[in-house]
């Protein structure tokens, strides 16, 4: 209960009460608890360490205040002003502040859980290493507050204004931010698992590092937002705006990205394993290094896309659509299995159809593709070598498919060798490095043992012989360019002559 001698100096006036401070430094406990201060002007008034927990501050002057360690848990405050006061380690556990300000107040390290603050005024107000969980700011006024840090757990900040608020490394899991605007927040390290950020706006906001594991983000803006190293798995983002977006590195394994617009946005190195795009607009997007495993990709818009190195492995891909694809090293096996790469996306196609379904191969005639298999093993400082390899076959008219054996043969590419050789004209066996994996061919040596084949190896390495499969004399070249430039007539002439006697 207040003390009524201290509640008789305090309504004279800040400057009667500031100079009662001055002259009795050492008066104790000052209880001002459930006293009724409604509509007092009390700008600069001193009440560090002052026991005002319950009291009634309603339309309250409290501007320039010094609130340091002042208690005022479960105050009743609405439209109380406390612009530039200091807050600094303040209680304020169930306070009631609907429609307050604190424009420019300093609450670093002030308790607020379960404060209510809906519509206050908290225009960059430092909230650094504050506790907000369950708090209560729908439709707060927040731009460019500082919250770096801060324990936001479970808050409701529907529809409130954080544009250009700090946010870095804020705890927000379970927090509700539907309809806010965080356009150029920065939510850096921020921790927001399941949060709700339906029609959120977070437009060039930074998530660099953060963490929305779960989270509703449907409809929400975030074009040009960077999101690098981001986590979104299993978050949902259908109808989402991501225009322009960063998302090198980030993690959407199981996301839904329905009806989302990811026009030209970096997706470099992202994870997308078991994502569902449905109707997601990918023009000029760029995926390289991107991971499709598992996923659902049905009616996207990919013009102009950039699909270099992408992992497509068990993806189910349906009705993509769109001029100017790029699509190469498109890798159908998991990473740690050896490779079976494609260049184009029909191709991973026809290919996934044939792994799941051996009959499919039935509907072909024997060798009627003009598909060619080239085995090997390509590690990264190999990949030009490869490409050029590639490059002349399909210069030739010849759909390329490479089995890159840098690892293991795994289930998938071992079930389905069968089936490539039955659809193959011919391999090519590059067997630079060979002794290092040719016993991995093993597994599927027989399967093709029947398909024409042409070695060829480096001068100076030793022929080994390929497991299942008649040896013969290989094409010996001295680099790649040797092999380019003497390709047609010591490699491809060859077998196509044997290719013809056989027909």
């Amino acid at each position: 209960m207040a003390d009524q001698k201290l509640l008789l100096v305090l309504r004279q006036g800040p400057k009667v009460w500031n100079r009662y401070r001055e002259e009795n430094p050492d008066a104790g406990d000052l209880d001002l608890s459930l006293a009724d201060l409604a509509g007092l002007d009390l700008r600069g008034a001193n009440l560090r360490s002052v026991n005002l927990s319950g009291a009634n501050l309603t339309g309250t002057r409290l501007d320039g205040a010094e609130l340091t360690d002042c208690r005022l848990t479960r105050v009743q405050a609405q439209e109380a002003s406390f612009d530039h006061a200091t807050l600094i380690r303040a209680r304020m556990a169930g306070a009631r502040l609907p429609q307050a300000s604190f424009v420019e107040a300093n609450l670093s390290g002030a308790d607020l859980s379960r404060a209510n603050l809906t519509e206050s005024r908290l225009r960059r107000a430092n909230f650094v290493g504050a506790t907000l969980p369950r708090v209560n700011a729908s439709r707060a006024s927040m731009d460019g507050a500082k919250l770096s840090d801060t324990d936001l757990t479970c808050a409701v900040l529907s529809g409130a204004n954080l544009e250009g608020a700090h946010l870095t490394g804020a705890k927000l899991a379970g927090a509700r931010l539907s309809m806010a605007n965080l356009r150029g927040a920065d939510l850096a390290r921020a921790e927001a698992p399941d949060a709700h950020l339906w029609k959120a706006v977070l437009y060039e906001a930074n998530l660099t590092g953060a963490i929305f594991t779960g989270a509703d983000l449907a409809e929400a803006d975030l074009s040009y937002a960077q999101m690098l190293h981001a986590g979104f798995d299993g978050a949902r983002l259908e109808k989402s705006r991501m225009i322009r977006a960063d998302l090198s590195n980030a993690t959407l394994k199981g996301a839904c990205l329905r009806d989302a617009d990811l026009s030209k946005t970096i997706l470099s190195r992202a994870n997308l394993t078991e994502a569902e795009l449905i109707r997601t607009k990918l023009g000029g997007a760029k995926l390289e290094g991107c991971q499709l495993s598992r996923a659902l990709v049905v009616d996207c818009d990919l013009e102009q896309a950039d699909l270099t190195d992408c992992r497509f492995d068990d993806v189910v891909l349906s009705g993509f659509h769109g001029e100017g694809i790029r699509a190469s090293n498109l890798s159908l096996t998991p990473a740690d299995e050896a490779g079976l790469l494609v260049d184009d996306l029909e191709m991973v196609q026809l290919m996934e159809a044939l792994f799941m379904k051996s009959r499919w191969r039935d509907l072909f005639a024997a060798r009627s593709l003009r598909l060619v298999l080239v085995l090997g093993s390509f590690a990264g400082w190999r990949r030009d070598h490869l490409d050029r390899l590639r490059e002349v076959l399909r210069l030739r008219g010849y759909v390329p498919v490479v089995i890159d054996l840098e690892n293991r043969v795994g289930r998938k590419l071992r079930e389905g060798i069968g089936n490539l050789a039955h659809l193959a004209r011919f391999m090519i066996a590059d067997l630079a490095g060979s002794r290092e994996f040719v016993g991995h061919i093993r597994t599927f040596g027989l399967a093709i043992r029947t398909l024409p084949l042409q070695s060829i190896v480096p001068e100076g390495e030793d022929f080994i012989e390929i497991p299942g499969v008649p040896a013969q004399e290989p094409y010996r070249y001295k680099d790649t360019e040797h092999l380019i430039e003497t390709f047609d007539e010591c490699v491809l002439h060859p077998i196509e002559e044997k290719l013809e006697a056989v027909s």
